[in-house]
């Protein structure tokens, strides 16, 4: 019988530090536990959120009034070139494993924090590769059920899958695998990785997946506040994916406003929000009581002690404003409110 508590504070499980109780807390660490818990939700007729690593996440300050399921399933085994891992796993604890294994491909997306669940579920990436590009298949949970799903069935998308539209409503994923390689290719196409490399002399044909690795994670720390200092869910916003011509328009306003093209999609130009919020609206640290934008990436917020989620949510909607009357882009949100 698993074990159901009540009125437990979100705040501790949120990288955010902010939010109030959940009405009813169960940890699940096998698909037994995740079917009993959704039956317990069924049951007593309440809605049931299932929480990973916290990371991408800002809780109400109310809490919340159904059942939160914690992903704890955990595990990680290799099988030729196919890793394993349960979706409670760290997703850096995974990327750091296959490295040491000798089983590549991950590299880019190391430092990310959250799990291999909410990987799968924001399919995340970093420096110029997704979380996608190397799924094999994810195993989910569908009411009795425990089925598998090919990457075709999980509808990939910039930041985006199936599991965040209401087809997977009821779907929680338990386990995933990735085809990995046991021959290094390191990916370097992005700027900040040949910068990083060329500053050290390090030529392309030299770097190894661990010091891929390594520049990665050196990358992010400079750019990206602590978690064990201040309260985050690191990038805040979607970078938008606008029209070509909006772009080309927009560009005559702002010589200098990057712009990346968009995975097979020649039509489509990505922006970095980061640069938006920065060069265009000035929000790089600017304060609004406990509540800031970081210092060095305006794509951030961060919450200092005292602060509120519905002081996060404000700062959040006045950069969207300030973002939409200067460009006529609306950001969109990577981090998932449960108010």
């Amino acid at each position: 019988m698993i074990e159901i508590n009540e009125h437990v504070p979100l705040n501790e499980h949120g990288t955010f530090r902010v939010g109030g109780p959940a009405r009813f807390f169960a940890i699940a660490t096998t698909h037994q536990d995740v079917q009993e818990i959704k039956r317990f939700s069924v049951s007593d007729g309440l809605p049931l959120f299932v929480l990973g690593g916290g990371s991408n996440m800002l809780f109400g300050d109310a809490g919340f009034s159904g059942v939160v399921m914690k992903m704890a399933i955990g595990g990680i085994a290799a099988h030729g070139e196919i890793v394993v891992a349960g979706a409670g796993i760290d997703w850096d604890v995974l990327v750091a494993w296959t490295v040491a294994h000798g089983l590549f491909g991950l590299e880019n997306l190391s430092g990310i924090p959250g799990t291999v669940g909410g990987a799968v579920v924001g399919n995340i990436g970093a420096y110029g590769k997704e979380m996608g590009d190397y799924l094999e298949w994810v195993t989910v949970v569908d009411g009795e059920r425990v089925r598998r799903l090919s990457p075709r069935e999980c509808h990939f998308g910039y930041r985006s899958s199936i599991f965040k539209t209401p087809a997977a409503k009821g779907w929680v994923v338990t386990e995933a695998a990735f085809k990995l390689s046991h021959k290094p290719a390191p990916a370097l196409q992005y700027p900040d990785l040949i910068d990083y490399f060329e500053r050290r002399g390090v030529g392309r044909e030299e770097v190894t997946p661990p010091a891929l690795r390594s520049a990665v994670l050196d990358i992010r720390a400079a750019k990206l506040p602590d978690l064990g200092q201040v309260g985050t869910a690191g990038s805040f916003f979607k970078n938008p994916v606008i029209d070509r011509s909006v772009f080309e328009a927009l560009k005559k306003r702002f010589p200098e406003m990057p712009g990346f093209p968009e995975r097979n999609m020649p039509e489509r130009v990505k922006v970095p929000a980061g640069w938006l919020l920065d060069k265009v609206c000035g929000f790089k640290g600017k304060r609004w009581g406990a509540v800031a934008v970081h210092d060095r990436q305006a794509l951030v917020l961060v919450a200092g002690k005292g602060a509120a989620a519905t002081d996060v949510a404000a700062a959040a909607a006045e950069m969207v404003a300030a973002v939409a009357a200067a460009t006529g882009i609306t950001l969109e949100r990577e981090v998932e409110y449960l108010f």
